[in-house]
């Protein structure tokens, strides 16, 4: 842990979590991948010390609400990415069938 913010409680930290997986979401959705992703290593230092402070194991318990809001973001990104994901793939895919009617068509 950063001994320089010791002194700050585990529910900071995961407030701080939560407020950057929510503009994380927010970010997927508006498909701005490569800032939710600069936020995600950001995100990545806070849960650090979320986890790493000392009093985590007794302040868990009245921060599951917290948590479980974080995980269902984190779950709405993950299913927004695959389906960029997949969109991209199906465009790839009908792009290369494209490539192929051009190169039969010119062979013929």
């Amino acid at each position: 842990m950063n001994k320089n913010v010791s002194y700050l409680l585990p529910r900071h930290y995961a407030a701080v979590v939560l407020r950057l997986s929510q503009k994380i979401a927010e970010l997927a959705h508006r498909q701005e991948w490569q800032s939710a992703r600069k936020l995600e290593a950001e995100r990545h230092t806070a849960m650090q010390e979320l986890f790493s402070h000392p009093d985590i194991n007794e302040a868990l318990p009245s921060m599951t609400s917290i948590l479980h809001e974080v995980m269902q973001l984190d779950a709405e990104v993950i299913i927004k990415g695959e389906s960029e994901l997949q969109e991209m793939s199906s465009q790839l895919n009908e792009l290369g069938k494209g490539k192929r009617a051009v190169n039969a068509y010119l062979k013929t």
